[in-house]
């Protein structure tokens, strides 16, 4: 019997609030304790939360892999459909979808960088979760 399992993993969960212009770059996590590397599809669910009483800020969040840890060299998740891994939020809005990423190397983070004005807070959470066979 071929039979699978999720695993949710907290890659990102954050905020911020008013007047901060904030990058992240969190760990990377470490897909190969998950699955095989190579080509595999992980599912992510994203939440963005922006509140805000001015229109002038944005957050993008970005997902991004890597062969290594080695911070230059991340490179954005594709979809595989082509679509890219990166959102930017919009003012005094907030979303909660999930999204299909193709992933080709070992690790994966998600970064953000964000700039918010007076009044403004910001909160971003996201899961991947890779579907493995079960032991």
């Amino acid at each position: 019997m071929n039979t699978r399992s999720v695993y949710g993993l907290p890659i990102l969960s954050t905020g911020f609030v008013s007047s901060a212009t904030s990058t992240a770059v969190p760990t990377a996590y470490d897909m190969g304790d998950y699955f095989p590397v190579g080509k595999r599809s992980v599912k992510f669910c994203i939440g963005m939360i922006h509140g805000t009483t001015s229109l002038g800020a944005a957050v993008t969040l970005t997902l991004e892999e890597c062969a290594s840890t080695a911070t230059a060299s991340f490179t954005t998740i594709p979809g595989p459909d082509g679509s890219s891994g990166t959102w930017t939020s919009t003012a005094n809005s907030s979303t909660s979808f999930e999204w299909h990423g193709v992933v080709s190397y070992r690790y994966i983070r998600a970064k953000y960088v964000g700039t918010t004005s007076t009044g403004d807070h910001v909160g971003l959470v996201v899961f991947a979760l890779p579907i493995v066979r079960a032991a």
